[in-house]
């Protein structure tokens, strides 16, 4: 219930996201059923709020969501790649939950650099299952630009999620931290930074708990969160 689309910073309005798919099943069922698909891909920074869309979308229709991570799909022997994709979408086609791919590039990057056959085995693998594939399926990636070119065209909604802009920041505050007041110097602090997710609210509200009541203040956390940032920053020139 808590859940907010506005705080989203997205290429493609989070809510006409969740209408269009919403269209897609109505218009379907209205016409004899016949489900030809939805493919959405959803890119951009991690922490952005990517996966916790994809289950607020499944939620919204009533539907579970089936995960897959790299994990569950890579494997050292031959032909195990292609196998976990096609019962992945044989999972999903069979209960009619929505199919969520995390971390997608990893299996399926641009097929005109691969250095073996399997890297390319894999992508056609995952380019025919979701042609065939009836229900409702998001990708997830930090790295779209190294996906294979006929993936991207196969996505019928691609949506890049951003760094939260002021509001985002400023609802997140409100709501992480009900019990503290951030002037209009303590948001500029952080407001200042093109970086600012919200998964950053969340790694920081676990962090918290290890602290004291006595050390926090306002001024404490916006310290912690601009902190996030200047390591991230860190990371990056690494």
């Amino acid at each position: 219930d808590s859940y907010d689309l506005s705080i989203l910073n997205t290429t493609f309005p989070a809510e006409e996201i969740l209408n269009m798919v919403k269209n897609a099943r109505e218009y379907e069922e209205e016409n004899s059923n016949n489900l030809n698909g939805i493919r959405m891909l959803f890119y951009g920074l991690s922490g952005t709020g990517k996966t916790e869309f994809a289950r607020y979308i499944a939620e919204k229709l009533n539907k579970k969501i089936i995960l897959k991570r790299p994990s569950d799909i890579l494997s050292k022997w031959i032909g195990e790649n292609e196998a976990n994709i096609r019962r992945a979408f044989e999972q999903a086609e069979a209960s009619g939950d929505v199919l969520l791919f995390d971390e997608a590039d990893t299996f399926f990057a641009d097929r005109a650099g691969a250095q073996h056959s399997w890297e390319r085995s894999t992508v056609n693998e995952f380019l025919t299952q979701m042609e065939e594939f009836s229900g409702i399926l998001i990708c997830t990636t930090n790295l779209r630009q190294i996906m294979d070119p006929a993936m991207q065209r196969r996505f019928h909604i691609l949506t890049e999620f951003k760094p939260l802009d002021a509001n985002g920041i400023e609802i997140l505050l409100k709501r992480y931290f009900k019990t503290f007041d951030f002037n209009l110097d303590l948001l500029n602090q952080i407001t200042k930074y093109d970086t600012v997710t919200p998964g950053d609210f969340g790694q920081l509200a676990g962090k918290i708990r290890f602290m004291s009541k006595d050390s926090l203040s306002s001024e404490k956390i916006i310290n912690e969160l601009c902190k996030i940032q200047e390591e991230k920053e860190t990371n990056n020139r690494c």
